[in-house]
């Protein structure tokens, strides 16, 4: 049985092989329904435990990811004090024999390509890339983040894979964040950039509609043909 350790799966895989794997994952569950479990936690005092189960029929491959953690809140936020390694394994439908464990960090991770990004954040960002490339036009050159935090870097990357970029419109609440994304995020990567304030309330109720409404006060009756992919609920 295959067992690697953190520091072995950092540099596996390229974002563009995440967005393939789940995208062949969700075809595969789009014919078997019935192996598409929902996430489980079971909570006791501070602890969690998570389980994810899963089959992939076109691999002929099972698996279950765990994870225990200890939660803690403070201001509002929840936090966590004490996370285990993410715990992958898997096995083979045909045999039933284990022939892998996978133990991915929650504190570092990183493409093939190089880019710092753990695995979970690998794999978040690759089921939004999968919708965004069914459900945005093909020839989509413009991308709105709503949002310059840690998943609006993550999906950046993701959705490069899957699209060729002339411009990215990035709206924050925090002119701070602003700064931060246009300086860390968008500069090395040959796309123009826009980062722009948008209210909190625009940002936290129904943001699609705002955006649209938003843009339109901006740039006049054509403005939403300016946000035509994800971020925008088209």
């Amino acid at each position: 049985m295959l067992i690697l350790r953190p520091e072995e799966v950092e540099g596996l895989l390229a974002m563009t092989e995440a967005v393939a794997a789940v995208e062949k994952a969700f075809s595969d569950w789009g014919k078997y329904p019935e192996i598409n479990l929902t996430r489980r936690r079971l909570h006791f005092g501070d602890a969690r435990l998570c389980s994810m189960p899963a089959v992939l029929p076109s691999a002929e491959k099972s698996g279950l990811r765990i994870q225990s953690e200890i939660l803690a809140v403070s201001g509002g936020v929840q936090l966590y004090p004490s996370r285990s390694p993410l715990v992958d394994v898997l096995f083979d439908t045909r045999t039933a024999l284990p022939v892998a464990m996978i133990l991915s960090s929650t504190q570092r991770g990183m493409t093939k390509d190089g880019i710092p990004l753990r695995t979970s954040d690998l794999m978040t960002a690759a089921i939004s890339a999968v919708g965004t490339k069914w459900m945005s036009r093909a020839d989509a050159t413009e991308l709105v983040l709503l949002g310059s935090g840690k998943q609006a870097r993550n999906h950046l990357i993701a959705m490069t894979a899957i699209r060729s970029f002339k411009r990215v419109n990035v709206f924050s609440p925090t002119q701070r964040a602003q700064r931060y994304h246009r300086a860390r995020r968008h500069r090395a990567r040959g796309y123009k950039h826009q980062c722009a304030g948008i209210r909190r309330r625009m940002v936290a109720r129904r943001y699609p509609c705002n955006l649209y409404r938003w843009q339109q006060r901006r740039h006049g009756a054509g403005g939403r043909d300016r946000a035509e992919t994800a971020g925008t609920g088209r």
